[in-house]
């Protein structure tokens, strides 16, 4: 076989397996769904797709002073978990300017947002402190649920 009917095979099939796999990644993220976000009040922690130890931290912080806040006080939350780095929650991402892993807290009602807060400086500053984090987040729970029970 001539060297340039080999080239053009070879570049040939390295273009046609590349459009299959980049095809097959493309189609993955267009069947993800968005996360719905209910009505009342809801923390909600944002994380990437792929995860650093930092972040599992995090979520495991979140969820551990929810649990303790829902044991002390009766109260229970509504905790979403969404990854902000997917096409379908790309919108979610962009109205509460997420760019990495943080917790939002967020009031809904009849499907629309009327109060959030957004607690990235707060996560990343008190990450290192496991004490300082736990506290932050339930002052943040207590003050901020409190407001939206008024």
């Amino acid at each position: 076989m001539k060297p340039i009917i080999k080239r053009f095979l070879f570049w040939f099939l390295l273009v046609f397996i590349i459009s299959a796999v980049l095809t097959q990644i493309v189609l993955q993220f267009q069947h993800q769904e968005s996360v719905k976000i209910p009505d009342g009040f809801n923390v909600i922690f944002c994380h990437a797709r792929v995860r650093c130890q930092a972040c599992t931290k995090m979520e495991s912080l979140v969820r551990r002073t929810l649990d303790d806040v829902e044991k002390n006080s009766g109260t229970k939350f509504q905790l979403t978990t969404l990854e902000y780095d997917i096409p379908a929650n790309w919108n979610f991402s962009k109205q509460f300017h997420i760019g990495t892993a943080t917790v939002i807290l967020l009031e809904q009602k009849n499907g629309k947002t009327v109060w959030f807060r957004n607690l990235t400086t707060e996560v990343w500053n008190q990450l290192n402190n496991e004490t300082a984090f736990v506290n932050m987040l339930k002052n943040e729970l207590k003050n901020n649920r409190v407001n939206q029970e008024q």
